[in-house]
């Protein structure tokens, strides 16, 4: 067996018995029966050496290689800590709560899902990337399960990420407020992303990323081979979306210009142009502009909130 229980997942474990009295670690590695039936307590690698390789827990984007490193495909990504009936019950309200704000919660990207139960009932699987409250095995009345994106455990990818990744997830199990979260990890609020994307579209710099959107395309053809012409060279003038419809980029770089330039005044609405700008702007020209404007910060938490639809503009 290779799978290894990461260094976070340790430190979690041990936050959460402290914090509730009645806790004990149960597990991180898997035992005989994970192995037989995969699942995240069981690492990429063991779950190919036991037949498991296309196991639910290796399905999704983060769950995979890449990002997933070589070091990570020998880690854990869930753990089991038991609990006395009356703390079980604390920690699921915490956790159906925080499920409840999962659009919200930016403590969320970090868990996949967890199972526990309120006391009465079946126990329940929250499954935060998927949004569904379905039905878990009796053995989580009474110890909980928590399985995070392999991504986010994996510390050669990016320790400084599975750490914060261990403690969303003790925050969440603690009851500790979104907005104490935010304070702590320093985090921008979703407001406060909007208004950094709107600023950096208003600058220079923004503008001059956003570029025309188009370009001349040059190639050599034999067919057009003439006196005039004697490489047979054609060029053709490429937009974003098709050779055939050369203008819709332009049309789409004068939407966003426009609509920058009508918001000169301070006190523009952020929200209501940021949702006018963003459908107008292609993923990579977003990527430009936050690059030329925002913070590393700004743009890992840029990148794990918004989401750009290339959407043409319509003739």
């Amino acid at each position: 067996m290779t799978t290894l229980a990461p260094e976070p997942t340790r430190w979690l474990a041990q936050q959460i018995i402290r914090h509730y009295d009645s806790a004990v670690l149960s597990g991180i590695v898997p035992n005989a029966d994970h192995l037989r039936s995969g699942g995240y307590h069981v690492s990429i690698e063991d779950l190919a050496r036991n037949g498991n390789g296309g196991d639910y827990s290796n399905r999704r984007a983060l769950d995979r290689s890449p990002p997933v490193t070589a070091a990570g495909r020998r880690l854990a990504a869930a753990h089991d800590i038991s609990l006395s009936r009356a703390d079980m019950v604390r920690l699921h309200g915490r956790v159906r709560a925080v499920w409840l704000a999962r659009a919200s919660d930016t403590r969320t990207r970090y868990v996949n899902a967890v199972n526990c139960w309120d006391g009465s009932g079946a126990a329940v699987r929250y499954d935060f990337v998927a949004g569904t409250a379905g039905t878990a095995t009796a053995d989580h009345r009474w110890h909980e399960h928590t399985d995070q994106p392999r991504a986010y455990v994996d510390t050669a990818r990016d320790s400084d990420e599975a750490w914060k990744a261990a403690r969303a997830v003790l925050s969440i199990v603690t009851g500790q407020s979104h907005a104490a979260w935010l304070e702590q990890e320093d985090e921008m609020t979703e407001a406060e992303l909007i208004a950094a994307v709107v600023k950096a579209l208003r600058s220079t710099a923004g503008q001059a990323a956003l570029g025309t959107g188009a370009w001349n395309h040059r190639e050599n053809d034999p067919q057009t081979i003439s006196p005039e012409n004697p490489q047979g060279t054609r060029t053709f003038r490429m937009g974003g979306w098709a050779r055939t419809q050369p203008t819709r980029a332009d049309q789409r770089t004068a939407a966003v210009l426009a609509a920058v330039a009508a918001a000169q005044d301070d006190a523009v609405d952020e929200q209501a142009l940021a949702a006018a700008l963003l459908p107008l702007l292609t993923g990579d020209q977003l990527e430009r502009i936050v690059r030329a404007n925002l913070s590393d910060e700004q743009r890992r938490a840029l990148a794990a909130r918004l989401a750009v639809d290339e959407v043409p503009p319509s003739d």
